[in-house]
């Protein structure tokens, strides 16, 4: 007994020694040491049982196991109070529990704050941005720096906005353009009518006199030319569709551009071109604006070289120059209807070319070097089928 009280049984436990006959030989507790034997249900004493639970003289839960001695017919037997043997697992259950509920609420917390600054917050500038894009006002701008689906939602709004504030600038324009157009084609129109009667009263006229009547035919066209084109900025709607032969369309508009006999042309068309459906005011215009560009880039001389050709699917109207070209760095810029780098320039003219080539369903493409020269292509639609030339 006095060995058995030196060992560490842990909160409660205690070990008996029995004999054969089920006789208390030794007690791990000093109290017990003359115990009677019916500490222990009988059954825990039975030569069948081996462990388990079950109630002591205090009519309190034990777990206890039984094992045999290997020398002796006797056996040992260790129990402790049920409650105290989960005790430590109990406690440990207990922290796992208190410190699972604190990170619980800490992740809360930080989702929330997680949440309220890359979810909601941007939700509601692309709500903000959102509404006010619907009434008319573009001042909000979503926020793209996140580079999550979010940050691609807000570059999908910022990207139409941008366009809807440019459809709205354009249409602006348009509708100017639209209410003053009579009262300037008007005019224009009765000067070239008057010029056209002079030149005919005239018809042997002198050198330098008609230098001057061409200098004027040539600003008059340009004139009722510019207006023509920039009234499709900005106008609603489907356009009238004829079928037309592109390459009869681009000698008339080249007529009426004025090109200096001293600017080399070189003249490369596709005669088995298809007729294709086209906007004869826009798909002129859009021509028109790409031989005056050309025809600037020049100056006095130079060359433009006017090509037309075919795709499975487009028709394509091509117009070279060798004149002074755009840096790679303005390119991205052409477009914008305020950008031009021309002294005298409106800066509508690429913006017309982009809005009939839009308008048609196509697009166009250039490409220029700085002091080489540029290339614009206007790209038709074509569909299988169309009437050829």
């Amino acid at each position: 007994s006095l060995r058995l009280q030196g060992m560490d049984l842990g909160t409660g436990g205690r070990v008996l020694l029995f004999d054969q006959n089920h006789e208390l030989a030794a007690h791990s507790t000093a109290e017990n040491l003359f115990a009677h034997q019916k500490i222990l249900p009988q059954n825990v004493l039975s030569s069948q049982w081996t462990s388990g639970t079950y109630q002591d003289q205090n009519n309190s839960l034990s777990l206890g196991v039984k094992a045999r001695l290997r020398h002796l017919p006797w056996f040992v037997i260790f129990d402790q109070p049920k409650d105290q043997v989960f005790l430590i697992t109990n406690a440990f259950q207990k922290r796992m529990l208190k410190l699972f509920v604190i990170t619980g609420l800490v992740s809360i917390v930080l989702c929330l704050g997680v949440t309220q600054r890359f979810v909601v917050w941007p939700l509601k500038k692309i709500q903000e941005a959102v509404r006010d894009m619907v009434q008319g006002r573009f001042a909000v701008s979503p926020p793209t720096q996140l580079k999550d689906e979010i940050g691609a939602l807000s570059q999908d709004i910022q990207q139409a906005q941008q366009s809807a504030q440019k459809k709205e600038r354009l249409a602006a324009i348009g509708l100017f353009i639209r209410r003053i157009g009579h009262e300037l084609k008007e005019p224009l129109r009765n000067i070239d009518q008057a010029l056209k009667l002079i030149q005919r009263r005239v018809p042997q006229a002198h050198d330098t006199a008609q230098k001057y009547f061409d200098l004027m035919q040539e600003e008059i066209d340009r004139g009722l030319d510019e207006v023509e084109g920039i009234q499709t900025l900005g106008r609603e709607g489907p356009w009238e569709l004829s079928h037309v032969s592109l390459n009869a369309l681009i000698e008339q508009v080249y007529q009426r551009t004025h090109i200096s006999s001293a600017i080399h042309v070189v003249w490369q068309l596709d005669q088995n071109l298809p007729k294709i459906l086209l906007n004869l005011r826009g798909a002129a215009g859009a021509v028109g604006n790409a031989l005056r560009n050309a025809k600037d880039a020049l100056g006095e001389n130079g060359k433009i070289t006017i090509a037309t050709f075919a795709y499975p699917r487009w028709v394509v109207a091509q117009v070279c120059d060798n004149g002074c070209g755009i840096a790679a760095e303005e390119l991205n810029k052409i477009f914008n209807d305020d950008y031009t780098t021309k002294t005298q320039g409106n800066g509508l003219g690429m913006a017309i070319i982009k809005n009939a080539m839009d308008r048609h369903q196509g697009h166009v493409k250039i490409q220029s070097e700085k002091n080489k020269g540029t290339t614009i292509e206007l790209f038709f639609p074509h569909k299988k089928g169309e009437q050829r030339v």
